[in-house]
């Protein structure tokens, strides 16, 4: 509650109960009588209507029926005192003041007309048909009457002009703040072109600018269509690692829409029906489209509290437009990075990258005393093949021996075109046996079934020169040698044959 209702309360609270109190104590009649009960029950009722809080939603309905009851509660401590003529219908004034301050117009008109109703019908009932009731008491109504109208309407009207002004200080305040957001957002395009680091800047951002968020979670989109998990931010584990988690992100991304779920509502009224992430009560999420087509999606989650604001939702349909940007920025960025170090042709790495990778290889070898062997291996009779079928065919041929030498070698391993037909791969931590083996697997598997070359079935074998660091070479060009002796070696044998450089000789 805002420091300003609070005092309001406050001094509601104290008003009434002291009122309630001094009536009680100008009028010292048996005890229980109607007057007791006024001040007990009304004592009571003040305590507890002003401080306990009802949820964000209802306070306009508990703040018209707290004003209807204060004007009941005074009509019946008028009518217990002296009616008319007791001069506490002064206090019908507090909840006149209390609905101009809190409610519009219309309501706080209502609540003076009310009160003045009742305040004509504690005159007419505190007189009898032989005492009229009189001029004076009269006057006091219009009075009254008139006055609290004119009241009513004054605060309505400065209550409005209050609201606007501090409705657009809110939105003045917002838009600060979704400024301060997108700038940070504008800033991540033009410094941070890693995606992974990127995609955990956005989440970061976006549970910092919402509030009411305990969690962000940003998925992008694969090359499979699916959407995968890439990084969650914030203050609490609100989403979950089930499948079903990601049913509102599947919807966004299908639908190319946001979703606002508050306390199990949906909008758009379409989505009803898609599962809640986790231990969410509330959740957000807005489509991340870039260039036409959906990149991912942006996702907060909260476990309680009142939910997201319709400003929440605004800035995150900014956030991710920006983010969106952001993302196909890095990742064209990437790709240019991967065309530059990968083979065009069979989308190995390329010769320069290769020298690059063993000589980082060979002193990660030399720092921990790890083996470290490497191999070459080219195809047998390729000029021959490429002289009966032509180039186009001979370029076939190599994208899918790369493609089985990729299925072949382990995810630590370092595979890449050399240059031609020639192939190279770095063992990180194989010793010269283990490459052995490894690089007779690599033959066994390239000659174990014909490539299939448009209608023709095409069998090829592979020859190959294995060395090792530091028994057959101290520097990355000596190992590069070496290889490239053992595999002459080796197609002066006849081809198809893995020849060790440490058996040569």
């Amino acid at each position: 509650m805002p420091v300003g209702e609070r005092i309001g309360a406050a001094m509601r609270c104290i008003v009434l109960i002291t009122v309630f109190l001094m009536t009680e104590w100008a009028n010292p009649t048996a005890r229980f009588s109607q007057l007791d009960w006024v001040v007990v029950v009304g004592s009571a009722y003040v305590l507890v209507t002003t401080f306990v809080r009802p949820a964000r939603e209802a306070w306009r309905q508990r703040t018209i029926a707290l004003t209807a009851l204060d004007v009941l509660l005074i009509t019946w401590l008028l009518m217990l005192t002296d009616g008319l003529t007791s001069e506490l219908y002064v206090l019908y004034y507090l909840p006149v003041l209390h609905a101009g301050l809190r409610l519009d117009l219309r309501d706080a008109v209502a609540a003076s007309v009310l009160a003045a109703v009742c305040y004509l019908f504690v005159g007419v009932i505190s007189q009898t048909l032989e005492a009229p009731i009189e001029s004076s008491g009269i006057l006091r109504m219009v009075t009254f009457s008139i006055s609290a109208v004119v009241i009513a309407v004054l605060l309505g009207v400065l209550a409005r002009q209050t609201r606007l002004e501090r409705g657009e200080r809110e939105r003045a305040q917002e838009l600060l703040k979704r400024s301060s957001a997108i700038y940070e957002i504008a800033r991540a395009i033009n410094a941070n072109l890693d995606l992974e680091q990127l995609v955990a800047q956005v989440a970061e951002i976006v549970v910092r600018e919402c509030p009411a968020a305990d969690a962000a979670r940003v998925a992008l989109v694969s090359d499979e269509g699916e959407p995968q998990v890439r990084t969650v931010a914030g203050r609490a584990k609100v989403f979950g690692e089930g499948e079903g988690d990601l049913d509102a992100c599947n919807w966004i991304l299908s639908n190319e829409d946001g979703l606002a779920i508050r306390a199990g509502r949906a909008s758009p009224k379409s989505a009803q029906g898609v599962a809640l992430p986790g231990c969410a009560r509330h959740y957000l999420g807005a489509p991340m489209i870039g260039k036409g087509q959906v990149v991912g999606c942006i996702e907060l989650a909260a476990r309680g509290g009142d939910g997201f604001r319709d400003t929440d939702e605004e800035l995150l349909a900014v956030i991710a437009a920006q983010a969106a940007v952001a993302i196909e920025n890095a990742r064209q960025y990437g790709r240019a990075q991967l065309l530059a170090i990968t083979d065009r042709l069979t989308g190995l790495w390329n010769h320069a990258e290769l020298h690059q990778r063993l000589r980082e290889e060979i002193a990660r070898s030399q720092r921990h005393g790890r083996p470290l062997t490497l191999l070459f291996a080219d195809l047998d009779n390729f000029k021959r093949f490429n002289d009966s079928h032509g180039h186009r065919m001979g370029d076939e041929l190599l994208r899918q021996v790369a493609a089985r030498i990729r299925s072949a070698v382990r995810s630590t391993d370092f595979a890449a075109r050399y240059g031609g037909d020639e192939f190279a791969i770095i063992l990180p931590e194989t010793p010269i046996h283990g490459a052995s083996v490894a690089s007779d697997e690599l033959r066994r598997a390239i000659a174990a079934e014909p490539f299939r070359l448009g209608s023709e079935r095409v069998h090829i074998t592979i020859s190959g020169g294995v060395a090792a660091y530091p028994e057959d070479a101290s520097s990355a060009e000596e190992l590069i040698d070496a290889c490239d002796a053992a595999l002459n070696e080796a197609k002066r044998s006849g081809g198809d044959y893995i020849r060790l450089h440490s058996h040569q000789g």
